[in-house]
């Protein structure tokens, strides 16, 4: 083969072009990728919600602040925290400290204004001024004052204890009455009582009836009848613990070899003891009758 038979005329390059676009046209045939979608503002949508949530922190706080702040007091004028404090002081003609006027005031004067107010009536001569170490006390002047004698003082002093004794007199005598009170609540009332009384008096009736039976019946009986029927419970009872005993050492070499339980020969042989009757073999022949009693009034 030459070289020729290799080489291609411009006619030939029709085919390869046309199959060339054939390929392209293949390719709108093949499946698009799907293009993923962005999210649908999620971030926007968290950082609404976040906001919402922290304004509406803020509006409980500012509620809780606005219920839980105090109303503030309104503030009063020097003349009147002084006129206040006078009025307070003077009747009571007693000491009184910075802090103990405080708290008796309330807080209605505030410290600063009251140690200017004590100032301006100590200038006056209206309160006195004494010192104690660090602690001031302030009261009222007792210049003007009138003066009494010891006599007038024994007098006030004997007045005194007789109110204080008077004092004593009547809180003992209102705790009696307070236990009176109490007493009278606890108490019936007058239609409890009328029903108690209707009760009780049909429970007489009927232990009157049992006691005139018992009477009637007891003719019957002499004390030679009673110690025959007490020996014959006492050898009864006697032969009753016998047996009982001799019972157990036979049913314990039956069991002692494993075969057999207590409970399972007692479901076998269907014997019975003295706790299903519920009875006792150390009960007295009294105990026995209350007992019998009870039952029978029970019934």
């Amino acid at each position: 083969m030459s070289d020729d038979d290799f080489m291609l005329d411009d006619g030939d390059f029709d085919e390869p072009f046309e199959v060339m676009e054939e390929v392209d046209d293949d390719d709108d045939f093949m499946p698009e990728t799907k293009k993923k979608k962005a999210p649908a503002k999620k971030k926007e949508t968290k950082k609404k919600e976040t906001k919402k949530k922290e304004t509406k922190k803020k509006e409980t706080k500012k509620k809780k602040a606005s219920k839980s702040a105090k109303p503030k007091k309104k503030k009063i004028s020097d003349s009147e925290a002084v006129e206040k404090i006078r009025d307070y002081i003077i009747p009571r003609n007693r000491p009184y400290s910075v802090p103990l006027l405080l708290v008796s005031l309330h807080g209605e004067v505030g410290k600063a204004q009251m140690l200017r107010a004590l100032d301006t009536l100590v200038k006056s001569n209206e309160l006195t001024e004494q010192a104690f170490g660090r602690t001031k006390l302030y009261y009222r002047s007792q210049d003007g004052l009138e003066e009494i004698d010891s006599e007038q003082l024994k007098a006030l002093d004997n007045e005194m204890k007789e109110q204080k004794d008077r004092i004593t007199e009547l809180s003992t005598k209102n705790s009696k009455l307070k236990s009176t009170i109490k007493s009278y609540k606890s108490a019936l009332t007058n239609e409890e009582i009328e029903n108690r009384i209707k009760e009780l008096t049909e429970q007489n009736e009927t232990l009157e009836e049992k006691i005139s039976i018992c009477k009637e019946k007891s003719k019957d009986i002499n004390t030679d009848q009673i110690v025959k029927l007490e020996k014959e419970f006492e050898s009864t009872r006697k032969e009753w613990r016998k047996r009982k005993r001799t019972f157990k050492e036979i049913i314990g070499k039956v069991t002692e070899s494993g075969e057999i339980t207590y409970k399972s020969l007692k479901e076998e042989l269907g014997f019975e003891e003295d706790e299903d009757y519920e009875a006792d073999i150390n009960e007295s022949r009294v105990m026995k009758r209350r007992k019998l009693n009870k039952e029978n009034n029970n019934e």
